[in-house]
């Protein structure tokens, strides 16, 4: 089985506003019974880019599966103006492929914001997915609990 599950090992900081920034997950170590504690079967995941390759060399196109969550807290009210999107982009920012996006919707608590992934595609040798968010306010603060925030993906 080619998977992986990623999550931050601490809070991440959106720097620019108003543009899609590349979201790096590092974590995919495993442990405990949290089940969002990462995982990395057949080590495509790259740690150091926040990259996924699923199919490479010679192997057949194949169907990935995407799932995760972001959390952005403290962000302001319902209604201020926010707008938060998280989408999964095929070989790279600009000029990849939007493989899908989801809008932030109300979090639970006060002023923060929740943005649910699922969605999926064909890949091919040398893809390569991405996690990107755009955030209209700078600097944008992502939760680093890994149930608030992960993203994973599976072939087949």
């Amino acid at each position: 089985m080619i998977a992986f599950c990623a999550h931050p090992t601490g809070n991440i900081t959106l720097p620019t506003a108003a543009n899609y920034n590349q979201v790096i997950l590092p974590d995919v170590a495993p442990g405990g019974s949290d089940p969002h504690n990462g995982y990395n079967l057949g080590s495509r995941y790259d740690t150091s880019t926040g990259t996924w390759s699923p199919v490479q060399g010679e192997e057949p196109a194949a169907l990935v599966s995407f799932a995760g969550q972001v959390w952005i807290p403290n962000a302001g009210p319902l209604g201020s103006g926010q707008n938060f999107v998280a989408r999964i982009v095929k070989n790279g920012y600009p000029g990849g492929i939007t493989v899908g996006a989801a809008i932030a919707s109300k979090g639970p608590f006060a002023n923060d914001w929740v943005i649910t992934l699922s969605m999926q595609d064909l890949a091919t040798a040398g893809d390569e997915y991405g996690l990107y968010v755009f955030t209209q306010i700078a600097p944008a603060i992502i939760d680093g609990h890994p149930l608030h925030t992960f993203w994973n993906g599976k072939v087949g």
